[in-house]
């Protein structure tokens, strides 16, 4: 929470995410749960605010991410 006690939509998301993670048992159309539908909305709607306030983004794992990715990727390829 902020110094002033309000909370913003990021904080709203990430808490509606948390609490919704128990249910993603319950499988939709192409395997999709109810998070996928809340960060199919969230994430573009972050994104045009991002460019709009015309904020920094700052991807501090950047490069771990990206080697666990293409690990990820050679291990899916080679599973066969």
């Amino acid at each position: 929470m902020k110094p002033s006690g309000k909370r913003d939509a990021w904080q709203l998301f990430l808490l509606l995410t948390v609490a919704l993670v128990p249910i993603t048992v319950l499988k939709g159309p192409a395997q999709t749960a109810i998070v996928d539908i809340l960060s199919l909305i969230a994430l573009p709607v972050f994104a045009a605010w991002t460019v709009v306030r015309r904020r920094k983004l700052t991807v501090p794992f950047l490069v771990p991410a990206f080697v666990i990715a293409l690990a990820s990727l050679l291990a899916t390829t080679n599973a066969a």
